[in-house]
């Protein structure tokens, strides 16, 4: 079983008691569950909560983290793995047979990154918050595009579009073109992201604005 929470390209975060409850299944199949906590710092309504510390479920876990995301390390490429010992031997020898090892300087980066993790993340979490709140009550303004919670969690947003008549593919199409402005068609994540797109707020709240009123302009959209 994978889990990613929080999620991309949703947003949404798993609370403790669903959590709690995909533990019971776990026991009463004897399953494995690979989370996929790449986005751990950027929780904003509830503290992260690692599957992996929930009772009994540290021998049925893989953890995968990055620092691409907590960190905004993306293109250092350097992750971590944390599981039985017999799996992480046999990830690192798959590994070391593909790329041999993670560079240098990436893992010095890492170090920094992590002696100095509570002077660095407090601003990012908070910017990053700040983003997808500010594109979650744009998107709700928009004729045709609406979120229906608020963001929980990530950089994303994955507004419905279904109001438009047209298919996520249709939809970012025209974006692209009349507005220049980038999304991802939410059935590139599967059959039921159709009606969907993902924006991710990963420039500043001047840059977003700019976005949304390109889009409000739309004849498809425009302000409700």
């Amino acid at each position: 079983m994978i889990l990613n929470s929080p999620s991309n390209p949703t947003g949404s975060c798993l609370s403790l008691e669903t959590m709690q409850k995909i533990a019971e299944i776990v026991k009463e199949h004897d399953l494995v569950v690979v989370a996929d906590d790449i986005y751990t710092a950027f929780s904003f309504q509830t503290p992260f909560v690692p599957f992996a510390s929930l009772p009994g479920m540290r021998e049925h876990t893989i953890t995968i983290n990055s620092f691409s995301k907590n960190f905004t390390m993306t293109g250092w490429r350097l992750g971590n793995i944390v599981a039985d010992p017999e799996i992480v031997d046999t990830i690192r020898t798959i590994n070391e047979n593909v790329v041999f090892t993670a560079p240098s300087i990436s893992q010095r980066g890492a170090i920094f990154a992590l002696r100095n993790r509570k002077a660095i993340q407090p601003a990012l979490i908070e910017e990053y918050r700040r983003r997808v709140y500010y594109a979650a009550e744009r998107i709700n303004g928009i004729r045709n595009m609406s979120v229906l919670y608020p963001p929980k969690g990530t950089f994303y947003v994955f507004p419905s579009i279904k109001a438009t008549g047209l298919t996520s593919a249709q939809a970012a199409d025209v974006i692209l073109r009349e507005a220049h402005v980038l999304t991802i068609p939410g059935n590139s994540f599967g059959k039921c992201g159709e009606g969907y797109l993902r924006m991710a707020c990963t420039v500043g709240v001047d840059k977003l604005a700019e976005a949304f009123d390109r889009v409000e302009k739309m004849a498809v959209f425009g302000k409700r």
